[in-house]
């Protein structure tokens, strides 16, 4: 084995000079033994290779890791412990790309490029269910109440799955390459996705309809997120740029309405072409 695999690495949290007692995780890096810089309060060894996803848990008390060492990591924030590890045979068996925690903190979410996502009970650090794309799972999102997981895969698909029982309810196709980034609305009825054909897709978490196409970007679009009231959405691409876009859930929901109510013939060309229907 390569030595570089062997290294260490680590997830630093810093404290901002000037955003005091609110903690960031910045980049992932090989831990050493100096002296940590100025601001970092806590340094998280324990993962053997590249620390690819990251997020904090609602309550701020701790933060969950996933590593290209095919595991993922719960940690305590105050004391940089590290508290369980996912991972053995039910575990994932190759990079872990994506995460996402559920809001009231007891489930995890995590994607893989062995073609699975996964849902993990943290509280025993239990698998629970796995969802298969025919590639890749590039990005995990979990809705506000916990009830759906969406999945996006390098395999194009974009799919919405029942929490509760593991059922698939919607694979949503649109995208001509693969999907990178997704994100629920607040409200839980919109799904945003973002992907390499350059484009920015909202559905229908009810119906499964493609009910949006934002268009701009000139490279693949990486990222996509929404602010909490609903009313803007954030962009992130390869062509060096973040674009926010103005939307509203309403709009989007009336949309989908209409698409619901007529029927394809009736749409002109431009109206199929703006919903992804050609």
């Amino acid at each position: 084995m390569p030595f570089c695999l062997r290294r260490k690495f680590a997830v630093r949290l810093v404290v901002p000079a000037l955003v005091l007692g609110a903690a960031l995780v910045t980049s992932v890096v090989p831990a050493a033994d100096e002296k940590p810089p100025a601001g970092v309060v806590a340094t998280l060894k324990g993962h053997t290779e590249s620390v690819y996803a990251i997020a904090f848990t609602a309550d701020g008390k701790h933060v969950v890791t996933g590593s290209f060492d095919k595991t993922l990591k719960l940690w305590e924030t105050a004391t940089g412990k590290e508290v369980k590890t996912f991972t053995g045979q039910t575990g994932h068996q190759n990079l872990v790309l994506s995460l996402a925690l559920s809001p009231d903190g007891q489930t995890l979410a995590s994607g893989s490029a062995d073609n699975t996502a996964k849902l993990w009970d943290i509280p025993s650090s239990g698998h629970l269910r796995e969802f298969v794309h025919a590639d890749a799972v590039n990005a995990v999102a979990v809705s506000l109440d916990g009830t759906k997981l969406a999945t996006a895969g390098k395999d194009g698909a974009v799919k919405v799955w029942n929490t509760a029982d593991g059922k698939q309810l919607f694979n949503l196709t649109g995208h001509t390459g693969p999907v990178n980034g997704v994100a629920f609305s607040a409200n839980g009825q919109i799904l945003a996705s973002s992907g390499s054909d350059k484009t920015v897709r909202f559905w229908d978490v009810a119906t499964g309809k493609q009910v949006r196409q934002l268009v701009g970007h000139t490279e693949r679009v990486l990222g996509v997120a929404y602010r909490p009231d609903g009313q803007k959405i954030a962009s992130s691409s390869a062509d060096t740029t973040i674009r926010l876009w103005q939307t509203s859930i309403a709009e989007l929901l009336a949309q989908a309405q209409a698409l619901i109510q007529r029927d394809p013939p009736l749409l002109t060309p431009e109206e199929r072409q703006q919903y992804g229907l050609e």
